[in-house]
């Protein structure tokens, strides 16, 4: 009997409140768990995309190459490097509309490799999406509840117009309506996540209350009815379970709080104005500074692993920064208030100052990476982790910012449960192309399925 109330916990994806709100719980309690042995966890992809660039100079020395004393900008991914595959020598194949920048053909051939027909939106679908609709297509019932999640961080700038620059996450080309943006507000992301529907406003209700109440008020509030029932004494759930909901819910009401601190921290200093009108939101965009960045980061970070590991998606985007993102510098005494422009734009004049602008980045992506990292799987009985069985893809839109060449670019592989060779991989050169079909190819789609027509020359062995 035990066993079979576990395994129709297991199968309960939400606690449901009024209005239709609901919030997701953990998955395979129990008896489920032990299930999967034979099957394994099942395939994730997550793309990671850092803006402006990444230098091949910087890339051949490896992850400990430092370029300048005490400064190796890739030095925050060796902890990883026994999970990690260093590629080199990848061409971006895109072309753009001649009136537009190389930052546009290398961030629309990011994870897509599909000429954009108008620069402002790529020309097919990415590789999340595409890996979401084969495993889709092989499922009687959806995979998860969320087909794909873009989050992340980057600024408010002239370049934002051009979607492509910042959003690699989508369902086909040709337009907008493909797009799937990501979250750059933490506390829109875990509402987006956590908060599966809204409570329903009550006829005649000042929508700025309603919008003051969201952050006086946690989201757990709509199902704490059956959030009791459950806990409760009279529950006939059995202890382990009602444990692991508890914790779980704990989890999300921290994050929530955390999110909601930072927003309150952004309002007015004077706390009746914070009462009189909604906060702003904890937005990347509204304080376009690396400081501002890598803070929201890692809120952003344990939101969207914790959507990770509670199975709500298997498939999306994050991204440090976009493709030309425009923010302030500082560096052995340099400064700068337009990195992309004045940093990027004047490479090698100004190498160490990019150096150390990408070793902030990769410090960042090293945390993300770290958390999954921490994080058991809890759809693999065996107790690897989220990375582990996850293919994360890391890269770029350039290889030479002052040219804005996308030839003898550096990709990173990590996790991929294990598939590909690990270490520096020198291919030569070879399209990004054959490195996407690669990819996908190691998660079981068919070879030659993805990407620009005749740019496909074989796969690599990486």
């Amino acid at each position: 009997m035990r066993g079979r109330i576990e395994t129709k916990l297991a199968r309960r994806r939400f606690l449901k409140g009024a209005g239709g709100a609901a919030i997701a719980l953990p998955l395979f309690f129990g008896r489920e768990r032990s299930l999967l042995a034979g099957t394994g966890a099942p395939e994730r992809f997550i793309s990671v995309y850092f803006g402006n660039g990444l230098p091949a100079d910087l890339t051949g020395g490896g992850l400990s190459y430092s370029p300048f004393p005490g400064l190796a900008p890739l030095a925050p991914l060796v902890p990883f490097a026994n999970q990690l595959t260093m590629v080199r020598g990848i061409n971006a194949v895109c072309v753009a509309p001649s009136n537009f920048t190389g930052h546009i053909p290398g961030s629309g051939s990011f994870c897509c490799a599909a000429d954009s027909p108008d620069g402002y939106n790529k020309g097919g679908p990415s590789l999340d999406w595409a890996a979401y609709q084969h495993f889709q297509s092989l499922q009687t019932q959806p995979l998860s509840p969320i087909p794909a999640v873009a989050a992340g961080v980057f600024g408010r700038n002239i370049n934002k117009p051009e979607t492509l620059r910042w959003i690699h996450s989508w369902t086909g080309g040709g337009g907008p309506q493909h797009a799937n943006p990501p979250s750059h507000d933490p506390l829109l992301l875990f509402h987006r996540l956590f908060g599966i529907g809204t409570p329903t406003p009550l006829p005649g209700a000042d929508p700025q209350a309603g919008a003051i109440g969201r952050y006086r008020q946690s989201v757990l509030d709509a199902v704490v009815a059956e959030y009791k029932q459950i806990k409760g004494p009279a529950s006939p759930y059995p202890a382990s379970v009602r444990a692991a909901i508890g914790n779980h819910l704990d989890t999300i009401r921290q994050l929530e709080l955390q999110a909601q601190a930072i927003s309150a921290s952004m309002a007015s200093a004077t706390p009746e104005c914070r009462l009189a009108t909604p906060p702003p939101s904890m937005d990347s965009q509204a304080n376009e500074t690396m400081a501002n960045y890598q803070t929201i980061w890692p809120i952003v970070s344990d939101l969207y692993l914790l959507g990770l590991q509670c199975d709500l998606f298997r498939f999306g985007n994050v991204l440090v920064t976009m493709g030309g993102d425009i923010y302030p510098s500082t560096y052995m005494g340099r400064s700068t208030a337009n990195t992309h422009g004045e940093w990027f734009h004047f490479y090698p004049t100004h190498r160490a100052g990019i150096a150390s602008v990408i070793a902030s980045e990769m410090q960042m992506i090293a945390q993300f990476l770290d958390k999954m990292n921490k994080i058991a799987d809890p759809q693999d009985p065996s107790g690897k982790t989220l990375l582990d069985n996850t293919t994360v893809l890391i890269g770029t839109e350039l290889s030479e910012p002052e040219i804005h060449s996308r030839q003898g670019m550096t990709f990173f592989l990590a996790g991929a449960k294990g598939r590909f060779k690990g270490g520096t991989q020198n291919v030569g050169s070879r399209s990004d192309t054959d490195l996407y079909n690669t990819v996908l190819q190691s998660m079981g789609l068919p070879p030659q399925s993805f990407g620009k027509p005749g740019t496909f020359t074989g796969l690599l062995s990486i």
